[in-house]
């Protein structure tokens, strides 16, 4: 059968939505036309979640589905249920469009005619980024928008020393952002159709650096502030009143710049300080249940990491599963005093086959799961299917320190839990790459920076070895 279009010229003129009439979607129109093409869009206050241009009508919603995208060739009509998923059909639209001519003068345009809607098997598509003093403005654009391209729902933002808190300034290291400058980060994500999640570790990781590096944003700062953590410096001091105070305010902070956030993590992974001997897992089970129900009654509901309810002996499972209790008594403990609608993000990045059996356990425990992979395609399949299979929350999926090497997978786990790609390119090995960088430099051209191109600073890792 013979393809059929719908074209159009350098000049778009488009009526719709207000609030797509936003800088992050004229500047993807803009990347999506090569740089060679412009949006022109009016309000049209008749429809409230809509877009149309050329001679089309919106089409009719269908029942049950988050937006309705139909391009015949005389022009393209998008309806949708709320503002998130007309923006997420409006990336679905943008990953369609084709050059015909970029001539300067001769700009020519077109979609193929289709019509698709928004039904994701995965209703709710998080990610996790991590912004460390070494991540560039222009990686942060990339990735927002990249993971709004994919329509995930919400992004989770770990600033790691990276935001400015009025409340102890040592938190942040000098080149931090201010909550004014961060605001930029938190805009594009609302344009893009997602919800931002505010995270700060509440636990362990308290020096808001890898352990790794051996670097710690207080401490190598204001050494006086010693006594606000363990004394290995990794865990917060939750015996101490004064950090106590200080986590409190940390979030009250942290709802002022989230406004509409529902969600706060709380991390709590990876306790080394006390995660050993009864005193201490008392301490920590008794901490975590009053610091839960302390962000309940703050009208959020909080998210940790899973492993440190989970024991091998307790699940029934072994390596590559990271479990962090050490005892199946001490699992079973730490289960009772976590109120049951603590969302649980369960991570494992070794994994690749279905079910995983830890997420399976914490439902049956009672808890919200949320699949948490990274690192490979077959973990992201695994964690997927387990969600589908066992109607689970849904999918988080993590970036930490390697999102610079992994950038493929935010499409490949996106695309297993039922979001639309490029519809030009497949999930081949090399195919995958392809089709990341070429939306990366349409979401985000950085005019000829070598080190920003990609998702790369460089292409070489590693010196050769000298000759002897």
């Amino acid at each position: 059968m013979e393809k059929k279009y719908y074209s159009f010229e350098k000049e778009v003129y488009a009526a719709g939505c207000r609030k797509l009439d936003n800088r992050t979607i004229h500047e993807l129109w803009a990347g999506f036309c090569f740089s060679a093409g412009k949006l022109i869009l009016s309000e049209d206050r008749q429809v409230p979640f809509g877009f149309k241009t050329g001679e089309a009508d919106y089409p009719a919603l269908q029942q049950g589905k988050e937006f309705t995208l139909e391009v015949t060739e005389k022009g393209v009509g998008l309806i949708a249920e709320s503002y998130e998923a007309l923006a997420r059909g409006m990336m679905v639209l943008l990953m369609r469009i084709e050059a015909v001519s970029l001539s300067e003068g001769q700009e020519r345009f077109r979609i193929e005619t289709c019509t698709l809607t928004g039904e994701y098997a995965v209703k709710n598509r998080m990610i996790h980024f991590c912004i460390f003093p070494e991540t560039s403005a222009a990686f942060i654009r990339k990735f927002v928008r990249l993971a709004g391209i994919m329509q995930y729902t919400h992004i989770i933002l770990e600033f790691w020393g990276m935001l400015k808190y009025d409340c102890l300034k040592e938190l942040a290291w000098e080149n931090a952002f201010s909550k004014e400058q961060a605001k930029a980060i938190l805009q594009e994500i609302e344009n893009m159709g997602m919800k931002a999640i505010p995270m700060f570790n509440h636990l362990g990781h308290a020096s808001a650096c890898r352990v790794s590096g051996g670097k710690h944003v207080v401490l190598d700062q204001n050494p006086r502030l010693a006594t606000l953590f363990a004394p290995d410096g990794w865990s917060w001091n939750v015996s101490n009143p004064e950090t106590r105070a200080l986590l409190k305010a940390v979030r009250s902070e942290l709802y002022q710049f989230f406004p509409d956030t529902e969600y706060i993590h709380l991390g709590c992974d990876e306790v080394y300080s006390y995660e050993s001997g009864e005193e201490n897992q008392a301490g920590m089970r008794k901490y975590l249940h009053e610091l839960i129900e302390e962000v309940k009654a703050e009208g959020k509901t909080p998210i940790i990491w899973g492993d440190m309810l989970l024991n091998a002996e307790a699940c029934g499972v072994e390596s590559p599963y990271f479990c962090g209790c050490d005892t199946p008594e001490n699992a079973r403990k730490m289960i009772d005093s976590i109120p049951k609608d603590t969302v649980i993000a369960d991570w494992h990045y070794d994994v690749c086959q279905a079910p995983v059996k830890t997420s399976v356990y914490l439902k049956q425990q009672g808890f919200p799961v949320l699949c948490t992979p990274w690192y490979d395609t077959e973990n992201c399949r695994a964690h997927v299917q387990t969600v589908l299979d066992h109607e689970l929350m849904g999918i988080l999926v993590t970036t930490w320190h390697t999102l610079s090497e992994r950038m493929t997978q935010i499409i490949l786990a996106a695309v297993f839990c039922g979001a639309y790609h490029s519809p030009w390119a497949g999930l081949a090995k090399t195919e995958i790459k392809t089709e990341t960088a070429t939306l990366l430099r349409k979401a985000y051209f950085v005019k000829g920076n070598y080190p920003e191109a990609g998702w790369t600073d460089s292409q070489v890792f590693r010196q050769a070895r000298p000759l002897v």
